[in-house]
């Protein structure tokens, strides 16, 4: 039985640019923007912004052309590198990953960043990833602990999807043992009021 992983879909979601390396026939529905582009063609070098698992199929797709020819597999399109995985992003990020907004690149950074990684065979962009991950969750775990509810505002609305679910973990564990260290102090308040109450009486 195969399990999906709802965040996982919706990663996969995400928009790319894609570029096309040959004139594609009948498929003109895939642009968005055209009007009644329904039956038409998609030009050769025309880049359209679609979800991450639909430019991955096309540049998957091997060009029909040349396998007949038998020449060097050329995938029908390509994706762009989004510009929150490029190099000169990368360097802003690791200058102080914990005061970028992630939240406004991509809900799913993270998760589609590994995607983008696998696509483009970018090991380095994955130690990237890691490194980012492991400073903001330490940051916003420890910070669960302190800050008061309002707050949080301000750096929930900066958070992605997996940091948020740390973040709501911590806060949780952090009213639990408040909970449980205010009931400690109220048991022991009780208890010194009934210990001076059975000393009052036995007098």
């Amino acid at each position: 039985m195969t399990y999906y992983d709802i965040d996982d879909i919706l990663s996969e979601d995400e928009k790319v640019n894609v570029k096309f390396n040959e004139n594609c026939i009948g498929i003109g529905f895939l642009d968005q923007h055209q009007e009644y582009s329904e039956g038409k063609d998609i030009p050769k070098d025309t880049v359209l912004e679609m979800p991450f698992w639909l430019g991955v199929q096309l540049a998957q797709t091997i060009s029909v052309s040349k396998q007949s020819n038998f020449e060097e597999d050329t995938p029908i399109a390509v994706l762009e590198i989004p510009k929150i995985y490029r190099s000169q992003f990368q360097s802003s990020l690791l200058a102080d990953p914990t005061v970028i907004n992630l939240r406004e690149k991509s809900n799913y950074f993270y998760e589609f960043g590994l995607k983008m990684a696998e696509y483009l065979e970018d090991p380095k962009l994955i130690d990237i990833l890691i490194c980012v991950y492991l400073k903001r969750a330490k940051q916003f775990a420890k910070l669960s602990f302190s800050l008061i509810i309002q707050q949080c505002d301000d750096m929930i609305l900066r958070m992605t999807h997996s940091e948020l679910s740390i973040f709501n973990s911590g806060r949780k564990i952090s009213m639990e043992l408040r909970q449980q260290k205010f009931d400690e102090t109220q048991n022991s308040h009780y208890n010194q009021i009934f210990t001076k109450l059975k000393r009052i009486k036995a007098n």
